[in-house]
């Protein structure tokens, strides 16, 4: 959806779950960059990739089946 059609729905939205929901997708078009290293300071766990944790997820779908 190109970034011109999201502002457009953020701005005419008319109630505040719409209009985040239009800001928390153009925060995805942006590449919804965070650092993320105060969090794992305090909460140390390794992070996966989307493609990781779908091999693990289905590795395990596999042998339970």
């Amino acid at each position: 959806m190109p970034e011109t059609a999201l502002l457009a729905q953020m701005n005419q939205a008319t109630d505040p779950l719409a209009e985040s929901f239009a800001k928390l997708q153009l925060e995805y078009a942006h590449g919804c960059v965070m650092d993320s290293s105060k969090v794992l300071s305090l909460m140390p766990i390794e992070l996966a990739s989307v493609e990781k944790y779908a091999a693990s997820v289905c590795d395990q779908a596999v042998s339970t089946a």
